[in-house]
């Protein structure tokens, strides 16, 4: 069974609220012209009870303009009382308190059954090929820490070689990462992974220093997209291990 929410982000993507928006736009001005020119030309049947005088009287018949209050008072009574007002204005007050409170409440539950993706890096490998070229080749998992599926996983990520004293330089816009991996249709939750390769072969010197930069992105349950930060780091050789790289992370930059 299809919740509301779901059912009003359907709705919002095609284009339903624009389509309420106007409807909502028309009645009102269809209020309002109806107020001012099919208002009762002669108000005096209101006015009667407030000066029942035969000159009262003559002096309104002659007026043809539209009583543009025959309406409104029928709307809102002078004659209410002060705790109708109040009950009226503390209404108005619950129902926002109530709006915002289901809110917060429908956020706080997503949180709790959301997806929440992250990279676990594996295998690294660096290969110098003829002519200048590198090829740079990354085993990696997705991984689901979180509470239910995610859809449509893909990691956008970005292999580029800098000389040593340009390490800092990094690309972080999201949309300006290319190389985004072959999506995963269906991540289950509970620490489930999913394997994938980044690679790249690109021209290098020798003394370039390898930079890897990436993010996921992906849908929830709610069919919602998201993406983690931009995670950039270095390719380094592994201390203890000759001819092994590692990632060495350097910056996480928030979306």
């Amino acid at each position: 069974m299809i919740s509301l929410y779901r059912l009003w982000h359907r709705l919002t993507d095609r284009g339903f609220f624009a389509l309420g928006l106007i409807i909502g736009v028309s009645i009102t001005t269809v209020f309002f012209v109806f107020v001012t020119f099919v208002s009762p030309i002669d108000p005096f049947s209101d006015k009667s009870s407030e000066n029942n005088s035969s000159q009262y009287h003559q002096g309104n018949q002659n007026d043809s303009r539209p009583d543009l209050m025959y309406w409104p008072r029928r709307i809102f009574s002078i004659e209410d009382s002060v705790a109708q007002w109040l009950m009226m204005i503390f209404t108005v007050g619950a129902f926002v308190v109530l709006v915002f409170t289901l809110k917060t409440t429908r956020e706080v539950g997503k949180a709790q059954v959301a997806a929440y993706l992250g990279l676990n890096i594996g295998d690294i490998t660096i290969r110098h090929i003829r002519d200048g070229k590198i090829n740079v080749s990354i085993r990696a998992n997705i991984q689901n820490s979180g509470n239910s599926p995610a859809f449509e996983a893909r990691v956008g990520y970005n292999i580029m070689y800098v000389m040593p004293n340009e390490t800092t330089t990094v690309i972080y816009d999201i949309e300006r990462i290319g190389h985004v991996g072959t999506p995963h249709p269906v991540i289950p939750p509970k620490n489930s992974d999913q394997g994938a390769t980044l690679s790249r072969t690109m021209d290098a010197t020798e003394d370039a220093v390898i930079r890897f930069v990436y993010m996921i992105q992906y849908k929830d349950v709610f069919r919602d997209i998201h993406h983690t930060p931009i995670f950039s780091g270095t390719l380094v050789e592994h201390p203890g291990d000759s001819g092994k790289f590692v990632f060495a992370m350097d910056r996480v930059a928030t979306n």
